[in-house]
């Protein structure tokens, strides 16, 4: 039953929330490109949902009843990497399965395989997986001869394979193999309007409060998350409304919930400076931290106090100290 997991296709795109233009071009290309038998490379950052958009390509394909096959070209050790994608004959190597093991290519016969992270493959690897593509064969290790497989292959990265090509750690065939169809894949600051129908969706289906079942979010909260550059995109997102869901005191998330590094992400870096003058960059960094939580908290003093973690007296000396009053 466990074997089984693998092949269960468990999105389609109306799991992909959002109405940023840059989000429903990628998604609109994604479904045209999902009816097709070709190839696809998923290219955006972490956090961007490369792996929802793998299942939904290949439920809306003409393989959607077939497997759908991931891996995480990443999670494999260097040695074992061609036994996982192309299987091996009983004996062929020191502590193999005395049965043999079919691959992942064999597995996705008649589906789809998701390789996730290629830009992680070994250099000999990708020699061979571009074989694979070009001839839709496979030769297990030990094997006797190559195998027909029928298969679509659904690539991710969240690196410029381009570079990698440069640097000379990705095959440039393979890479123009796979750059035929792409489908980009925005991060979450290119479409910050999607922010609160996330923070919504995230809210009402994990966290919801006890007692009312609905929490919801301060408008500066909300006005702080939309303004956060989100470097792990929608993942980091998903984090941070947990940990601010768990650190509301009620079914309000006020701003003070949340993680300080967003109040701060958009704030110029202190520079490094002579000991002399190390007083007066941190003094101007705290000038610049308490009157961006003054214009979060819409001057509320009291609750600039409480986000700041200070005393109001403390804070008064420091509004008269930096001319802030």
């Amino acid at each position: 039953k466990l074997r089984n997991l693998p092949h269960r296709n468990r999105y389609t795109f109306d799991h992909i929330l959002g109405t940023g233009r840059k989000l429903r071009e990628a998604v609109d290309l994604a479904k045209r490109v999902a009816r097709s038998e070709a190839d696809v490379l998923l290219v955006g950052e972490t956090g961007t949902g490369k792996e929802l958009f793998a299942h939904a390509i290949h439920n809306e394909s003409p393989r959607a009843d077939g497997p759908f096959v991931r891996l995480n070209c990443a999670a494999i050790p260097r040695e074992l990497a061609e036994s996982e994608l192309f299987g091996y004959e009983p004996g062929s190597f020191s502590g193999a399965d005395r049965k043999g093991r079919i691959g992942k290519f064999e597995q996705a016969h008649g589906g789809t395989i998701f390789l996730d992270e290629i830009g992680e493959l070994p250099l000999d690897i990708q020699a061979k997986l571009l074989r694979v593509l070009q001839e839709r064969e496979v030769e297990r290790l030990g094997g006797a001869g190559p195998r027909y497989v029928d298969f679509r292959l659904v690539a991710a990265t969240n690196v410029d394979l381009k570079e990698l090509v440069e640097a000379g750690r990705f095959r440039a065939d393979l890479y123009f193999r796979l750059n035929r169809l792409l489908v980009y894949l925005p991060p979450l600051r290119d479409h910050p309007e999607d922010i609160p129908l996330y923070v919504d969706h995230f809210l009402e289906t994990h966290f919801p409060f006890e007692g009312t079942g609905k929490r919801r979010v301060a408008r500066e909260a909300l006005e702080a998350l939309q303004r956060y550059p989100w470097p792990g995109n929608v993942r980091e997102l998903q984090n941070v409304v947990e940990r601010a869901a768990w650190n509301a005191a009620g079914p309000v998330i006020e701003v003070r919930d949340l993680p300080v590094q967003l109040l701060t992400a958009d704030l110029p870096e202190v520079p490094e400076t002579d000991p002399p003058l190390l007083r007066q960059a941190v003094e101007e960094a705290e000038k610049r931290l308490i009157r961006r939580v003054l214009e979060i908290t819409g001057g509320n003093k009291r609750r600039a106090c409480e986000l700041l973690g200070i005393h109001r007296a403390t804070l008064y000396q420091k509004l008269a100290r930096y001319g802030l009053g």
